[in-house]
């Protein structure tokens, strides 16, 4: 009788894992749970004997395993550079208006002509964005370096700064200067490798290709 209790208390276990990742707005974490829930159901389907409910909830946990794995692949998100006064970008900037807000208070929502601006996908599907401009005493700012919520933890930061400085431009500039005025948004600078030059603005040295590309054969 305490076996059955305990058997029951793993399947409920299971289920409310399960449950709980189909909350998850965040893709990324809806898969990592989602795979726990899916472990602790198949060990569940072995101790009561049931081959369906293992190898069912098994081959869940290698899909989401797969994903997982796949989306810390630096080929995961692609760069698509995009017009300053395109029509998507202004329905995207739109739609995240107030989302942007809380991270980058001091957009403005207005793009300047002469600024560089890439979508950053993920299965063809905008994850992030990025807009950047070269001011008048020649420095390189970030006006804009945002990701949506469901793409938050996939790193999609590490992607640009690590993997693509030549949106950056990094064959003119060595340095890029990005202004952070909330605390969510000095923490991500400051884990993507800026450094804090004074109140407010952050710098970030910047890999010159061949050095980049030299460090990423080494990886292979």
């Amino acid at each position: 009788m305490v076996m059955i209790d305990w058997l029951e208390i793993i399947g409920f276990i299971a289920s409310a894992i399960v449950a709980i990742s189909l909350m998850m707005r965040n893709v990324f974490w809806l898969r990592v749970i989602n795979l726990a829930g899916g472990l602790v159901f198949s060990i569940y389907g072995v101790l009561i004997q049931s081959a369906p409910v293992a190898v069912m909830n098994g081959f869940v946990v290698l899909i989401d395993l797969y994903y997982l794995l796949n989306s810390f692949n630096k080929d995961y998100f692609k760069i698509l550079e995009v017009k300053a006064d395109g029509y998507y970008l202004e329905k995207f900037l739109d739609f995240y208006h107030d989302d942007i807000l809380k991270f980058m208070p001091e957009f403005t929502g207005k793009i300047p002509a002469d600024a560089k601006v890439f979508f950053i996908l993920s299965n063809m599907v905008p994850a992030g964005l990025l807009i950047s401009r070269t001011h008048d005493d020649g420095k390189l700012w970030i006006e804009m370096d945002f990701t949506i919520p469901d793409y938050r933890d996939f790193k999609l930061g590490r992607f640009l700064y690590s993997h693509q400085a030549e949106v950056f431009d990094a064959v003119n500039h060595d340095r890029v200067f990005c202004q952070a005025n909330t605390k969510t948004h000095q923490k991500y600078l400051k884990r993507m490798g800026f450094a804090l030059q004074q109140d407010g603005i952050y710098v970030l040295e910047l890999y010159n290709p061949i050095h980049r590309k030299k460090e990423d054969d080494l990886l292979v």
